[in-house]
């Protein structure tokens, strides 16, 4: 049937065809309604088919089929549904409520269209609501509106203004869909192809590009494909590969990123734990909280989470108040600042602050210009270092080529050093060190091995274990605090030492308090002052001043002594010494050169002394193999020694042992007793002599009382003592003048002896010396000539040239030979005197014996009575007892005499003879005599 028009009801179970406009009640549908290219508009329908080429169907309801063509226009007012699919894709416009599926051309939907059964169509254009269900939808585009579905399909691209998907939704992009208006209802989502949304979400799928227009929060997102944050957020429960990108965009969410694609920064809060598997590449700068795990080229980060690095890992700078985890990975950053970084043998080159570095077995560490980690290191890890570090704590090993600066105590293993360790004013303790250079400024190092060079500005403690060696020369003159073995060279500041200080070369110091030993071996030690403990050398040079307990000196040693330095204990070993300034020292030393002062605070024993300075013996003992100079000092000590002594200054005493020869150049002055063995050669003024050996006179000598048990050499000198007793006195022409004993004198060609109250020669004198004699001389022997203007007492026979006699020749009972007499006293008691010449006065107790030889005169009478036994030519005057006489006697006065017994001859001339009697011999008288020849002869 065709028709057209305005109708009522209409029940259909043909082909109701419309000719025009059709407005009807009900339709009821077992037919087809064939609108054609005109317009239905229906209060309802139910059933049946439907078929248009573009009309227009406005109604209610339900129609079974819809066969469209070319399109259709429906107005489904309060609902119309479409129960089976549409076919031929067909254009639609739809108002008011519309159900339909199937296959459709293009869609304009100001209205409701609501699938119930899959969709796909051409480009929708949407200003109402598509409501997808849980049904499919594939459309060539779509652009506005509102879509909703409940777990449904979306397959299309362009826009959706409103997307309300209440459980879930599955959304194929294609070449890219977007959902404007943020999601709610937290729906499941499956995305693929290219989907653009915000909002809030419950899970994703997603094996497309996820692009945000907006925030974005979900639940988990498994992620094949991208997620492109761009600069929105996206908040996530978690999420779990593919790649996801962001222009300086928020992503809050914890599992695995596989590629972050982050161009110019990003905000990534990891919670419990976000993982990025590939390299970040582009140099974004990320601000990371929570756990982030990831690595590559990044620019600046700000860590306030913990950053685990997966990878190499480098950045700009970093400023970290969380902790980044390094573990065994590489992390360079332009600079850090605080927070803690951990790591496994990591390697970590920045520069910057790391409040706590936690690194378990080891790290690297890179400083460039200057890293610096502020709480002290725990865990004792291994560390390289390079560039400049700044760290304190406990760690293992460490091998630094760059600067290491201590801001605290630092303990370690071994530090193998090529570069610089800046100790400061800190404490480092390491097990050993070997090379480069530590600087400090009154810090305290505490290590075994080698330092390069150490630079000590203001000090520094060295405690050196079993041995700490500084290789090159310090400089700076710092003070230095030492303990352990420690050896170095250099020009330092004041030492303390309670160690061994060894010296690798020479060393300048200030004051050294010296309680353990320095071990200067061959080098020079020069310090301002030194007190106590051990010093050690091998000809090495000690300048200082002060005290050293003991010096231990194996070759030799220089000791430059300045204003004054004290061995306190006797030197050991022998060592040969040469010594300017004041030293002072005592024990058992090989040679020694002195052109200081050499104080003995003990004795000394040595081998040849040469001496241009001054040996200050005190009372202590010196014995040396020789000496050759210089001054020597002492106050009744004892020196025992060959050689020469240029002068002695001994004030009270001293006892010398010369041994093979000792001279005392200059002559001695200040009086001192002296003692004296061996052979000892001097002058001067002394006290007491107490001579067991040879004393040999250079010059004058005046002394007190000698005790000579030796030979006093006098030579051509003169001696002058208070008194002699025994001993042997040799002299060539020299002088003597004392009083007391002298066992032998040895004179050769002469010597002057003044006796004074009274000097005895025990033994005879031979060598026929002449003799000049003054005050009390006694003596016997065989002399030359005597003058003696003295007393000359015979203990013995005397045979002598001329005695020029002024004083008094007493024979006693001896025997006097003398080649002739002139002049003076001599006295006898039944003594021989042979000579000839004058005797001015002859004093004969009881008797003498007068050999004249020649002719011997008595000047002035004899008186005593004594008797007198005459031989050769004797002349004579006085009063006598009997006279034997064998010779001439001739009167040179009147003779008064006991018996004269004479078998020589009398002379009296004129004078007067009156004897007792006479017997025998010649009677004389001048030619003026009147006594008759005969009687003459009688």
């Amino acid at each position: 049937m065709t028709l057209e028009g305005s109708v009522g009801t209409i029940s259909n179970s043909g082909t109701l065809t419309l000719s025009g406009s059709l407005t009807s009640g009900a339709i009821t549908n077992t037919g087809t309604v064939a609108v054609g290219g005109q317009e239905l508009t229906a209060a309802s329908i139910s059933g049946g088919i439907v078929s248009t080429t573009s009309g227009i169907i406005s109604t209610t309801g339900t129609i079974t089929t819809l066969n469209a063509t070319t399109g259709a226009t429906l107005n489904g007012g309060a609902g119309l549904t479409i129960t089976n699919a549409i076919a031929g894709n067909p254009n639609l416009t739809l108002t008011g409520s519309i159900t339909l599926n199937g296959a459709v051309g293009t869609i304009s939907n100001p209205g409701t269209l609501t699938l119930n059964g899959s969709l796909t169509s051409g480009a929708i254009t949407n200003t109402g609501t598509v409501a997808v269900g849980g049904q499919e939808l594939t459309a060539a585009s779509i652009s506005g509106g509102i879509v909703s579905t409940t777990s449904g399909i979306i397959s299309t691209t362009g826009t959706i203004t409103t997307l309300n998907a209440t459980t879930g939704a599955t959304l194929n992009g294609g070449a890219g869909l977007t959902i404007t208006n943020a999601i709610a209802g937290n729906p499941n989502l499956t995305l693929t192809g290219d989907v653009t949304l915000e909002g809030s979400v419950g899970t994703i799928s997603n094996s497309g590009t996820l692009t945000l227009s907006g925030s974005l929060t979900s639940g988990a997102i498994t992620n094949t494909g991208t997620v492109a944050v761009g600069g929105q957020e996206l908040t996530a429960a978690s999420i779990s590969g593919g790649i996801v990108s962001t222009t300086s965009g928020i992503i809050s969410t914890t599992g695995t990123i596989t590629t972050l694609n982050a161009t110019t920064g990003a905000t990534l809060n990891g919670g419990a734990g976000l993982t990025i598997t590939n390299a970040i590449a582009g140099n974004p700068n990320l601000t990371l909280t929570g756990s982030i795990t990831l690595n590559g080229a990044v620019g600046t980060i700000s860590n306030s989470g913990t950053l685990t690095l997966s990878g190499s890992l480098t950045s700009g700078a970093i400023t970290n108040t969380g902790t980044v985890a390094v573990g065994g990975q590489e992390l360079t950053a332009a600079s850090i600042s605080g927070g803690i970084v951990s790591t496994t043998s990591g390697i970590i080159s920045t520069t910057g602050t790391i409040t706590t570095l936690n690194a378990t077995t080891g790290a690297t560490l890179n400083g460039g210009a200057g890293l610096t980690i502020t709480n002290a290191i725990a865990g004792n890890p291994n560390l390289t270092l390079t560039g400049s570090i700044t760290l304190n704590g406990a760690v293992g090993t460490i091998s630094n080529p760059g600067t290491l600066t201590l801001n605290g105590s630092l303990t370690s293993g071994a530090i193998t050093n090529t570069g610089t360790v800046a100790v400061g004013g800190q404490e480092l303790t390491a097990a050993s060190i070997s090379g480069g250079i530590v600087s400090t400024t009154s810090g305290i190092i505490s290590t075994t091995g080698t330092i390069t060079t150490l630079n000590a500005t203001t000090g520094a403690t060295l405690n050196g274990g079993a041995g700490l060696t500084i290789t090159n020369a310090i400089a700076g003159n710092p003070n230095l605090t030492l303990t352990g073995d420690v050896t170095l060279e250099g020009s330092v500041g004041t030492i303390s030492n309670s160690g061994t200080l060894t010296l690798s070369g020479s060393l300048t110091s200030g004051a050294i308090t010296n309680t353990g030993t320095v071990a200067v071996g061959g080098q020079e030690l020069t310090a301002a002052s030194i007190s106590g403990g051990i010093v050690s050398t091998t000809s090495g040079i000690i300048s200082t001043t002060g005290t050293i307990t003991t010096l231990n000196a194996t070759t030799g040693a220089t000791l430059n002594g300045g204003a004054g330095l004290t061995i306190t204990n006797a030197i050991a070993g022998n060592p040969n010494l040469t010594l300017t300034g004041s030293i002072t020292l005592n024990g058992a030393v090989g040679t020694i050169s002195n052109p200081g002062t050499l104080t003995l605070n003990g004795s000394l024993t040595s081998g040849a002394i040469t001496n241009t300075g001054t040996v200050a013996v005190g009372s202590q003992e010196l014995t040396a193999a020789s000496i050759s100079g210089g001054i020597v000092s002492t106050t009744s000590g004892i020196i025992s020694t060959t050689g020469t002594i240029t002068t002695l200054n001994a004030t009270t005493g001293a006892t010398l042992n010369g041994g093979a020869g000792l001279t005392i150049t200059n002559a001695i002055a200040g009086n001192p007793n002296l003692t004296l063995t061996g052979d000892v050669t001097l002058e001067g003024s002394v006290g007491t002599i107490s001579n067991s050996g040879t004393l040999t006179l250079n010059g004058s000598l005046t002394s007190g009382a000698i005790t000579n048990t030796g030979t006093v050499a006098v030579g051509g000198q003169e001696l002058t003592a208070a008194s002699i007793s025994g001993g042997i006195v040799s002299t060539t022409s020299g002088i003597i003048s004392t009083t007391g004993t002298i066992t032998t004198l040895n004179a050769t060609t002469g010597a002057t002896l003044n006796g004074g109250a009274g000097l005895t020669i025990t033994n005879a004198i031979a060598g026929n010396p002449n003799l000049t004699l003054t005050g009390s001389i006694t003596l016997n022997g065989a002399v030359g000539t005597i003058s003696n203007p003295g007393t000359l007492t015979l203990n013995g026979s005397l045979t002598s040239g001329a005695i020029t006699n002024t004083g008094t020749v007493t024979v006693g009972g001896q025997e006097l030979t003398a080649a002739s007499i002139s002049g003076g006293i001599v006295s006898t008691t039944s003594g021989i005197i042979s000579t000839t010449g004058t005797i001015t006065t002859l004093n004969a107790t009881t008797g003498a014996t007068l050999n004249g030889g020649a002719g011997l005169t008595i000047t002035n009478a004899i008186a005593g009575n004594p008797n007198l036994t005459l031989t050769g030519s004797i002349t004579l005057n006085g009063a006598v007892g009997t006279i034997s006489n064998p010779g001439t006697l001739t009167l040179n006065g009147s003779l008064t005499s006991g018996a004269i017994t004479n078998t020589g001859t009398v002379a009296v001339g004129g004078q007067e003879l009156t004897a007792a009697s006479i017997s025998g011999g010649l009677f004389r008288q001048p030619a003026v005599s009147s006594v008759p020849p005969e009687l003459s002869q009688h």
